[in-house]
Protein backbone atom coordinates (compact mmCIF):
# COMPACT_ATOMS: atom_id res chain seq x y z
CA UNK A 1 0.00 0.00 0.00
CA UNK A 2 1.19 3.17 -0.57
CA UNK A 3 0.81 6.50 2.10
CA UNK A 4 1.40 10.01 1.53
CA UNK A 5 2.13 11.73 5.46
CA UNK A 6 2.27 15.45 5.22
CA UNK A 7 4.13 16.67 8.30
CA UNK A 8 6.01 19.28 8.89
CA UNK A 9 7.87 17.97 12.22
CA UNK A 10 10.27 16.15 10.60
CA UNK A 11 11.67 13.95 13.65
CA UNK A 12 8.21 12.86 13.68
CA UNK A 13 7.67 12.52 9.87
CA UNK A 14 10.84 10.29 9.80
CA UNK A 15 9.76 8.26 12.83
CA UNK A 16 6.38 7.70 11.68
CA UNK A 17 7.46 6.75 8.08
CA UNK A 18 9.95 4.47 9.32
CA UNK A 19 7.47 2.38 11.84
CA UNK A 20 5.03 2.36 8.76
CA UNK A 21 7.82 0.93 6.14
CA UNK A 22 8.74 -1.40 8.40
CA UNK A 23 6.08 -2.63 10.68
CA UNK A 24 3.27 -2.25 8.22
CA UNK A 25 4.99 -2.75 4.96
CA UNK A 26 3.57 0.24 3.43
CA UNK A 27 5.42 2.68 1.04
CA UNK A 28 5.88 5.78 2.34
CA UNK A 29 6.09 9.28 0.72
CA UNK A 30 6.30 12.53 3.06
CA UNK A 31 5.74 16.14 2.56
CA UNK A 32 6.70 18.51 4.81
CA UNK A 33 4.20 21.47 3.92
CA UNK A 34 0.67 21.72 2.15
CA UNK A 35 2.54 22.67 -1.02
CA UNK A 36 4.27 19.99 -1.75
CA UNK A 37 1.33 17.39 0.06
CA UNK A 38 -0.56 18.64 -3.11
CA UNK A 39 2.02 18.35 -5.60
CA UNK A 40 2.54 14.48 -4.44
CA UNK A 41 -0.76 14.29 -4.68
CA UNK A 42 -0.86 15.27 -8.40
CA UNK A 43 1.29 13.19 -9.29
CA UNK A 44 0.54 9.48 -7.61
CA UNK A 45 -2.42 7.88 -6.63
CA UNK A 46 -1.90 7.00 -2.82
CA UNK A 47 -4.20 4.52 -1.28
CA UNK A 48 -4.11 6.23 2.19
CA UNK A 49 -3.26 10.40 3.69
CA UNK A 50 -1.56 10.99 6.99
CA UNK A 51 -2.54 14.70 7.46
CA UNK A 52 -1.04 16.91 9.86
CA UNK A 53 -3.61 20.00 10.17
CA UNK A 54 -1.23 22.36 11.64
CA UNK A 55 1.29 22.95 8.32
CA UNK A 56 2.77 25.96 6.84
CA UNK A 57 1.07 27.85 4.18
CA UNK A 58 -1.85 25.18 2.83
CA UNK A 59 -3.29 23.67 6.36
CA UNK A 60 -4.32 20.18 6.59
CA UNK A 61 -8.11 21.17 6.49
CA UNK A 62 -7.58 23.03 3.03
CA UNK A 63 -5.32 19.78 1.44
CA UNK A 64 -8.26 17.80 2.76
CA UNK A 65 -11.05 20.05 1.39
CA UNK A 66 -8.82 19.67 -2.19
CA UNK A 67 -8.52 16.17 -2.07
CA UNK A 68 -12.69 15.46 -1.73
CA UNK A 69 -13.53 18.46 -4.29
CA UNK A 70 -11.67 16.51 -7.11
CA UNK A 71 -13.62 13.03 -5.87
CA UNK A 72 -10.04 11.64 -4.79
CA UNK A 73 -11.45 8.09 -2.68
CA UNK A 74 -8.00 8.17 -0.98
CA UNK A 75 -8.46 7.05 2.77
CA UNK A 76 -7.13 10.19 5.32
CA UNK A 77 -6.37 10.01 8.95
CA UNK A 78 -5.35 13.34 10.10
CA UNK A 79 -2.85 14.46 13.20
CA UNK A 80 -3.69 17.09 15.26
CA UNK A 81 -2.83 18.49 18.41
CA UNK A 82 -5.40 20.23 18.92
CA UNK A 83 -8.66 18.55 20.54
CA UNK A 84 -10.99 21.28 20.04
CA UNK A 85 -14.37 19.34 19.29
CA UNK A 86 -14.53 21.56 16.37
CA UNK A 87 -11.88 20.94 14.48
CA UNK A 88 -12.46 17.18 14.96
CA UNK A 89 -16.08 17.86 13.71
CA UNK A 90 -14.74 20.01 10.51
CA UNK A 91 -12.42 17.41 9.48
CA UNK A 92 -14.33 14.57 9.79
CA UNK A 93 -17.35 16.79 8.02
CA UNK A 94 -14.47 17.76 4.95
CA UNK A 95 -14.63 13.75 4.62
CA UNK A 96 -11.52 12.41 7.27
CA UNK A 97 -12.02 8.40 7.41
CA UNK A 98 -10.32 8.93 10.94
CA UNK A 99 -7.84 10.95 13.39
CA UNK A 100 -5.11 11.02 15.87
CA UNK A 101 -4.49 13.52 18.25
CA UNK A 102 -1.13 14.17 19.13
CA UNK A 103 0.82 12.97 21.02
CA UNK A 104 0.18 9.56 19.69
CA UNK A 105 1.33 5.76 19.79
CA UNK A 106 2.61 5.02 16.73
CA UNK A 107 1.33 0.97 17.09
CA UNK A 108 -2.15 2.74 17.43
CA UNK A 109 -1.34 4.90 13.74
CA UNK A 110 -0.54 1.73 12.51
CA UNK A 111 -3.76 -0.08 14.09
CA UNK A 112 -6.29 2.84 12.87
CA UNK A 113 -3.69 2.48 8.84
CA UNK A 114 -4.32 -1.07 9.25
CA UNK A 115 -8.49 -1.23 10.05
CA UNK A 116 -8.95 1.36 7.27
CA UNK A 117 -7.52 -0.15 4.43
CA UNK A 118 -9.39 -3.68 5.28
CA UNK A 119 -12.10 -2.03 5.60
CA UNK A 120 -11.62 0.08 2.12
CA UNK A 121 -10.24 -2.49 0.03
CA UNK A 122 -12.69 -5.50 1.42
CA UNK A 123 -9.81 -8.08 2.36
CA UNK A 124 -10.65 -8.44 6.64
CA UNK A 125 -10.41 -12.21 5.95
CA UNK A 126 -6.69 -13.66 5.04
CA UNK A 127 -8.22 -15.69 2.23
CA UNK A 128 -9.76 -14.44 -1.20
CA UNK A 129 -11.15 -17.21 -3.44
CA UNK A 130 -11.84 -16.55 -7.31
CA UNK A 131 -13.75 -19.49 -9.01
CA UNK A 132 -11.40 -22.10 -8.25
CA UNK A 133 -8.83 -20.46 -7.29
CA UNK A 134 -7.77 -19.55 -3.20
CA UNK A 135 -5.35 -16.93 -2.27
CA UNK A 136 -4.15 -17.40 1.65
CA UNK A 137 -2.56 -13.38 1.68
CA UNK A 138 -1.11 -14.38 5.19
CA UNK A 139 0.46 -17.56 4.43
CA UNK A 140 1.03 -16.19 0.69
CA UNK A 141 -0.29 -20.07 -0.89
CA UNK A 142 -2.11 -20.13 -4.15
CA UNK A 143 -4.05 -23.34 -4.76
CA UNK A 144 -6.21 -24.12 -7.39
CA UNK A 145 -9.04 -27.31 -6.90
CA UNK A 146 -6.42 -27.62 -4.16
CA UNK A 147 -3.45 -28.36 -5.82
CA UNK A 148 -0.54 -25.61 -4.70
CA UNK A 149 0.61 -22.94 -7.55
CA UNK A 150 4.33 -22.19 -7.08
CA UNK A 151 4.88 -18.49 -7.70
CA UNK A 152 7.87 -16.11 -7.19
CA UNK A 153 7.95 -13.45 -4.71
CA UNK A 154 7.50 -11.06 -7.25
CA UNK A 155 4.11 -13.03 -8.93
CA UNK A 156 2.61 -13.29 -5.76
CA UNK A 157 2.64 -9.58 -4.91
CA UNK A 158 1.26 -9.02 -8.44
CA UNK A 159 -1.10 -11.08 -7.68
CA UNK A 160 -2.22 -9.60 -4.21
CA UNK A 161 -2.28 -6.12 -6.05
CA UNK A 162 -4.51 -7.15 -8.08
CA UNK A 163 -6.83 -8.99 -5.68
CA UNK A 164 -6.92 -6.25 -3.33
CA UNK A 165 -8.27 -3.75 -6.27
CA UNK A 166 -10.67 -7.14 -7.31
CA UNK A 167 -12.86 -5.43 -9.59
CA UNK A 168 -11.34 -2.12 -10.28
CA UNK A 169 -8.28 -1.31 -12.90
CA UNK A 170 -4.89 -1.54 -12.12
CA UNK A 171 -2.69 0.62 -14.15
CA UNK A 172 1.43 -0.33 -15.24
CA UNK A 173 2.37 2.43 -13.62
CA UNK A 174 0.42 1.77 -10.40
CA UNK A 175 1.74 -2.12 -10.63
CA UNK A 176 5.33 -0.99 -11.08
CA UNK A 177 4.92 1.16 -7.53
CA UNK A 178 4.39 -2.01 -5.95
CA UNK A 179 6.69 -3.97 -7.54
CA UNK A 180 9.83 -1.50 -7.25
CA UNK A 181 11.06 1.07 -5.17
CA UNK A 182 10.86 3.65 -8.34
CA UNK A 183 7.79 2.55 -10.11
CA UNK A 184 7.69 4.08 -13.51
CA UNK A 185 7.43 3.52 -17.38
CA UNK A 186 10.03 2.07 -17.98
CA UNK A 187 9.10 -0.84 -15.48
CA UNK A 188 5.83 -1.68 -18.12
CA UNK A 189 7.43 -4.20 -20.13
CA UNK A 190 8.63 -6.59 -16.92
CA UNK A 191 4.92 -5.93 -15.70
CA UNK A 192 4.05 -7.37 -18.74
CA UNK A 193 6.43 -10.32 -18.18
CA UNK A 194 5.03 -11.19 -15.13
CA UNK A 195 1.37 -10.68 -16.16
CA UNK A 196 1.98 -13.50 -18.68
CA UNK A 197 3.87 -15.94 -15.92
CA UNK A 198 0.74 -15.31 -14.30
CA UNK A 199 -1.66 -15.82 -16.87
CA UNK A 200 0.28 -19.58 -17.57
CA UNK A 201 -0.20 -20.53 -13.95
CA UNK A 202 -3.45 -19.35 -13.09
CA UNK A 203 -5.30 -19.37 -16.43
CA UNK A 204 -5.70 -17.29 -19.35
CA UNK A 205 -8.90 -15.95 -17.87
CA UNK A 206 -8.33 -15.16 -14.35
CA UNK A 207 -6.71 -11.14 -15.73
CA UNK A 208 -8.10 -9.36 -17.90
CA UNK A 209 -5.85 -6.07 -19.94
CA UNK A 210 -7.91 -2.92 -20.40
CA UNK A 211 -6.09 -1.76 -23.35
CA UNK A 212 -4.42 2.14 -22.41
CA UNK A 213 -5.56 1.36 -18.86
CA UNK A 214 -4.07 -1.34 -17.35
CA UNK A 215 -5.31 -4.74 -16.00
CA UNK A 216 -7.96 -6.33 -13.80
CA UNK A 217 -9.52 -9.53 -11.98
CA UNK A 218 -13.36 -9.11 -12.73
CA UNK A 219 -14.13 -12.25 -10.42
CA UNK A 220 -16.04 -12.00 -7.19
CA UNK A 221 -15.40 -13.80 -4.09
Amino acid sequence: MRVLLVEDEKRLGDNVAEYLKHHGNFRVDIARTGTEGIRLLKLANYHLVILDIMLPGINGFEILSWIRRRKIKTLVIFLTARDAKEDLVLGLNEGADDYLVKPFDLAELLARCNALVRRKYNHAKSEISIGQMSVDLTARVVTIEDDAIDLTETEFTLLKVLLLRLGQVVSKREIGEYLYQYGCEKFSNVVEVYISSLRRKLGSDLIQTKRGRGYIIEGKE
